[in-house]
């Protein structure tokens, strides 16, 4: 199950966004097999899978957005939603619901313990601080749907299981807020909106998240720099991990019992992009790849190409492959996209599919999405990470 990216007003006026979708794949659909989503609000909706040959379904019926005390801290099918895929015997194939993951790291720490940090997949929100619910016809332009990449917060991309938040910062000196969460040169979120975000995040929960700070936009002074990584230092001082002599190649259980941090809690490691970075504070950089394509079977093209470079090269390991579409000038001029939203309906459930059947052995990958949430990038990460974990344990 997934949050389909579109969101438009139609034909009545009616405000039409986080429809909920469904995907399935992997055993042979019969003429007469059933899926079933059982859903709180709509109970029963049935669909028969056999005349879908995208292996994909998008329904009617809205997401709300889940407040905090509705997600919580403790793995949860959110809402209640639940989807059943039956044969006619009345068999069961397969069965998922809409699952949060606010803990899955901690949830496998036995299996996971040795794994290094930078061997992990940690699936990532592209341009995490740029979200914005959808409001209706005004956001129906350029300047909107080609920055806003995410449709929740920092924490609920977290609680949804996002361990890699891709974050553009932005200088404003002559503003109350002098650092802010951006997309180019676009201000989306004070700075300290996200970093609170994320620290109640870490407070509750036992995870090690990234922050890899990707861009600086306006312009930077070492003064700007200091003040900023100064910012970072102080604000999230009781979880930060440094890198040490390994960096990348800490496992997951010597992050977890670093004394000098606060027990019991989750663990931050900070990219900082630039040469003013602090490498005892900081992770070193890590390779990261981008296509700037503008359709689909370019993406395909470009990451299959990437995937080819990255397999057993240390130079890719880590490393971020780019996964979502980028507007060229044309796409504005012609419309031939209405914006970001549908850029990642054209690509996102494809993603998922690439890397779960076609990439599904590489290590190492911080792959980053618009729009995480109508992906199943997550669920593709636990499942992996585990599969490496095992395979590690037996040599």
């Amino acid at each position: 199950m997934a949050i389909n990216a579109l969101a438009f007003v139609d034909d009545d006026g009616n405000t039409v966004k986080r429809r909920l979708e469904v995907n399935w794949y992997g055993e042979e659909v019969k003429e007469d097999d059933l899926i079933v989503v059982e859903s709180p609000f709509s109970g029963e909706n049935i669909l028969v899978p056999f005349e879908f040959s995208d292996e994909f379904y998008v329904y009617h019926e809205q997401f709300p957005y889940p407040t905090l005390d509705e997600m919580g801290f403790t793995r949860t099918c959110v809402f209640g939603y639940n989807v059943t895929w039956t044969r006619a015997d009345g068999s069961i194939v397969a069965n998922s619901c809409l699952q949060s993951e606010p803990t899955w790291m901690w949830d496998h720490k036995n299996e996971l313990e040795y794994m290094n940090i930078g061997d992990m997949m940690m699936v990532g929100a592209h341009d995490a601080g740029a979200y914005r619910d959808y409001q209706g016809v005004g956001d129906d332009n350029w300047a909107t749907s080609s920055v806003f990449a995410q449709e929740e917060d920092l924490l609920h991309q977290l609680i949804w299981g996002v361990r890699f938040v891709d974050i553009r910062a932005g200088f404003y000196p002559t503003t109350e807020e002098r650092f802010w969460l951006v997309h180019g040169i676009i201000k989306t979120h004070p700075m300290m909106e996200g970093i609170e975000d994320v620290k109640t995040f870490l407070r509750n929960t036992k995870e090690i998240i990234i922050w890899d700070i990707n861009a600086f936009e306006q312009s930077w002074d070492a003064s700007a720099h200091e003040e900023y990584k100064a910012l970072l230092i102080k604000e999230f001082a009781d979880w930060l991990v440094v890198p040490g002599d390994l960096g990348w190649n800490i496992p997951l259980n010597d992050i977890w019992q670093r004394e000098d941090l606060v027990e019991g809690q989750g663990r931050i490691i900070i990219t900082y992009n630039n040469g003013y970075t602090d490498p005892a504070m900081f992770f070193p950089k890590f390779l990261a790849r981008w296509g700037d394509s503008d359709e689909p079977e370019d993406l395909k093209t470009y990451l299959t190409q990437e995937v080819g470079n990255a397999e057993n090269n240390p130079s890719y390991q880590p490393w971020k492959p780019n996964c979502q579409m980028t507007p060229q000038a044309e796409d504005i001029i012609f419309g031939r996209w209405s914006g970001l939203r549908a850029m990642a309906d054209a690509v996102n459930r494809n993603v998922t599919a690439w890397w779960r059947d076609d990439w599904s052995d590489l290590p190492a990958t911080f792959p980053i999405h618009d729009f995480i949430k109508s992906t199943n990038m997550v669920q593709e990460g636990i499942k992996r990470n585990l599969r490496m974990a095992k395979k590690l344990r037996q040599n």
